[in-house]
């Protein structure tokens, strides 16, 4: 059973289900161009999959660099408990099992949103993270794929909607993922990860927070203007709001505050599919 979990971690299922859960958002924004249940299963079976073994391959890079962090020293391959023989196959795997999901079921446009997805995350992302503080903006763009591919692949076509489900997610990542290096900036820089936030004062890392979410905030009311309805964009512009009110005037210690900031970005995630159904149920199927 140890076994089968360590393989389970390998693929960080909680990246694999948030992201997962920004595919469905998009798959239920394009409900009015076309909807088939085969389409939508496969697209989640299919970028589920490719993501795993993204993830996978991020373990084997990544695994000098996570035995000297506290959050990740206990990782199977910083471990040794799983070579890097079978964790390069079981990426294959992954890999190629998800992209047949996507190649049958899907359409070219989505198959070549995951290849671009894979190659910026394994490639560009993981080996920028212990060069450059810019590495978090160079992961934003694979981060955001996975709801755009949701939506093409049942609409077939890169919209407004489209691009502004990325514009979107490229922006709640910032402010996600600062929050997470501020809290943790001494294991970032142990490692050696020169995150944008670490080495900055944490009042200076709370303004770039803080600025990070009035950007989501501006591309959250631009998508609710112009793409949804008043009912669907007023649920995500109070919920953005209540976000970003928040942090503005929370006033507790850097470690609390960043905690908080992050808690809420995982409900603004959980809230994507739910103002999905919103905007299906109330607008395009009544």
């Amino acid at each position: 059973m140890s076994t089968i979990e360590d393989y389970y971690q390998l693929v960080k299922p909680g990246i694999v289900y948030g992201n997962l859960i920004h595919a469905v958002a998009g798959a239920l924004f394009a409900v009015s161009y076309s909807w088939s249940w085969t389409t939508f299963i496969a697209m989640m079976a299919g970028v589920s999959l490719v993501i795993a073994s993204a993830c996978v391959a991020n373990n084997i890079i990544d695994r000098r660099y996570d035995s000297k962090m506290e959050r990740t020293k206990q990782r199977a391959m910083a471990t040794h408990r799983i070579g890097i023989k079978q964790a390069v196959l079981y990426s294959f795997g992954l890999a190629a099992i998800g992209f047949i999901f996507l190649i049958l079921f899907t359409n070219t446009l989505t198959v070549l949103l995951g290849v671009l997805a894979y190659i910026s995350y394994v490639g560009f992302y993981t080996l920028s993270k212990p060069r450059t503080r810019w590495s978090t903006f160079i992961g934003t763009i694979p981060g955001a794929l996975p709801g755009v591919a949701g939506y093409t692949a049942l609409s077939n076509q890169l919209t407004f909607e489209a691009w502004m489900i990325g514009l979107i997610l490229i922006a709640w990542q910032l402010p996600h993922f600062f929050a997470i290096g501020l809290r943790r900036s001494k294991e970032y820089e142990r490692a050696g990860f020169p995150l944008f936030v670490v080495g900055h004062q944490p009042k200076q890392g709370r303004l770039i927070i803080i600025a990070s979410l009035a950007i989501y905030a501006l591309c959250v009311f631009i998508f609710s203007a112009f793409a949804l309805s008043p009912v669907a964009g007023g649920l995500f512009c109070a919920l953005t709001g209540w976000w970003l009110v928040s942090a503005v005037f929370d006033k507790r210690s850097s470690q609390l505050w960043a905690k908080s900031v992050f808690l809420k970005s995982l409900v603004l995630t959980l809230a994507l599919p739910i103002i999905g159904l919103v905007e299906v149920v109330f607008v395009r199927w009544l």
